[in-house]
Parts: structure tokens; sequence; C-alpha cells
């Protein structure tokens, strides 16, 4: 409704505007049109990535707009250089404003950062206010990731923050979930209890088990989860073994390759490869259970003390 009106009011001008022309188109959006502050933002967001859209749909060279999560350091970090070299538009998420602070210094240029402590839900449901606000985004890599904290905390950080952010996110056209080999050693839960007691291993086979329920949803999508390997970042240790290029060019690789083999869904990838995940992320019983859990979680406040 809020898209045929705002298309009569402005007469077909926002179409036939070049990209520079989209603050001017902007201007007089705002000048005549008789939407409240709430509905203008939304119909110009509407209005404005149709046309871009449209606009670009059929450059070969057209650039995406990526957000990655956990990108201060790390294989994150690293995905985002990569594909900030390729010329993407990539913004970044820091836990904290030393962190974001620390992150212009590595990165040596400015870049669109937002800040949300993944552990704390109040400040997740922000960051979901915020990414769509941008826009819709052509990709969304969810890399963050905790190891070394209570279960409680894995289990928001690793699995609750990237399901709100899924679920309260405009969806982009593609869908990256970090998992790990770890993931196959994790328990299937019975209810609260057994999340109460998260394990990485079990935060992993839950974050996979979620992507491919994800990719079930939204088939027009493509929605992959990824094992990075153990690879010598902060968290797996100077000494692990894997490489770590191919740790994080995954990532990137899903977020933006038109290669046929990066054009699917549901998959469970390592180092470019499709793997056989844990059987029971295919489960539909355990999917539901864990999608109902999750959203139970957010809509009765069970984790929203920090």
């Amino acid at each position: 409704m809020l898209l045929q009106q705002s298309n009569r009011n402005v007469s077909g001008i926002a179409f036939s505007l070049d990209f520079w022309g989209v603050t001017y188109f902007n201007n007089f959006f705002k000048k005549h049109t008789n939407l409240n502050p709430t509905q203008y933002k939304k119909t110009f967001l509407e209005l404005k990535d149709y046309y871009l859209f449209s606009l670009y749909q059929d450059n070969p060279n057209h650039m995406a707009k990526i957000f990655i999560t956990g990108s201060t350091e790390g294989i994150g970090f690293l995905a985002a250089q990569r594909l900030l070299s390729e010329g993407n538009e990539v913004h970044m998420h820091a836990r904290n404003r030393e962190r974001a602070a620390d992150l212009q210094l590595k990165l040596g240029v400015k870049a669109t950062t937002f800040i949300a402590d993944l552990s704390d839900i109040r400040q997740v449901l922000k960051l979901s206010e915020q990414l769509n606000y941008q826009g819709k985004y052509d990709a969304i890599i969810h890399n963050a990731g905790v190891l070394s904290v209570v279960p409680e905390v894995i289990f928001k950080v690793n699995v609750l923050a990237p399901y709100l952010l899924t679920t309260r996110v405009e969806k982009p056209n593609r869908l990256i979930y970090l998992s790990s080999g770890m993931h196959r050693g994790g328990k299937v839960f019975k209810n609260e209890f057994y999340i109460q007691k998260t394990s990485y291993s079990d935060s992993k086979l839950f974050i996979t088990t979620l992507a491919n329920a994800f990719a079930k949803q939204y088939p027009d999508l493509y929605i992959n989860s990824v094992d990075p390997g153990w690879v010598p970042t902060r968290m797996g240790g100077s000494g692990a073994p894997d490489d770590l290029q191919k740790g994080y060019e995954t990532q990137a690789w899903l977020a933006t390759s038109k290669e046929k083999e990066a054009l699917v869904s549901g998959k469970y990838f390592h180092h470019r490869r499709q793997e056989i995940a844990n059987p029971e992320t295919n489960s539909p019983e355990f999917q539901n259970r864990l999608l109902s859990e999750c959203e139970s979680i957010i809509k009765e406040g069970k984790y929203d003390r920090h």
C-alpha cells in the first residue's frame, strides 16, 4: 500500500534518476509526500532499493553490500579485507567502541561499523533495526562466535544472535553461518534445561541446524554453513594446523561468487568443498524444536538479562 501510494506521489521520477540522483530523489520525495516519518523512511528505502536494483541487476561489475558480524579480528576481519579489496561495500561489526576504533586503524580506511554486544539481546534487537535502516544487503555473514565463556553466553552469541539477525532483518540474497567440524560432537537438546548447558560443539550443531532450517524456509535464497577449519586465530591458537587463507576465503566466496558451486543452499562447506554435516542438522523435528525454542526465548525474555 505504501509503495503504491508513493509511486503516485512521485509520478515515476524516482526511476528516471541516475545513481547520484538518489540524493535529489530523497529531497523531492520528502517534500512532496504526506507520509509520517516512519512511513516515509520505510517507503523511501523500498523505492530506493528497487531503483538501485533495477539499475544494477544486469551489470556484471555490480559490487555487493555485505554485513559481517565479529569482523574486528580473525577470519571475520580477513574475509572483510578480501571483500573490500574486491570493491564491495562491507559493513563491519564490533562488540564495543574500543574494538571499533581499533578496527578502523587496522583497516586503514573508513568503513561503516555497527557496535553491539551479541550476548545482550536488547543490543542485538537494536542492531537489527540499524541494519534494516540501511536497506537490503546482498549478503550477511554470521561470523561472530565465542568459545571459553559460560554456556548461556555461548548460546546467546553463537546461536540466538544469528537467529535474531536472520528473523528480524530484511532477508539478503545470501546468508552464511559459521559452523565448525566440532558440530559433529554436539548434542541435540530436548528442552531448555539442555540449552542452559550449551557447549561450543552444541552451539555449532545448533547454528548448522538453523542454517538448514532457514534454507528450507526461504528456497529462493542461498543459505549455507561453513566450517573454516582449525585455523591459527586468537580463538584457534597459534598452533592450529589448518590453512588460514582457506578458512576465510570460503565465506567471501559464498557471499559474492557467481560460480554454480556457490549458488546452492542448505549445504555445509569446508574450504570451498561440500561436506556431509551431522545428520541431525537435517532433522525436521530438531529444526522445528530449535526454531520454536529460540523464538520462545525472545518473546518471553528468558535471556533478557546481560
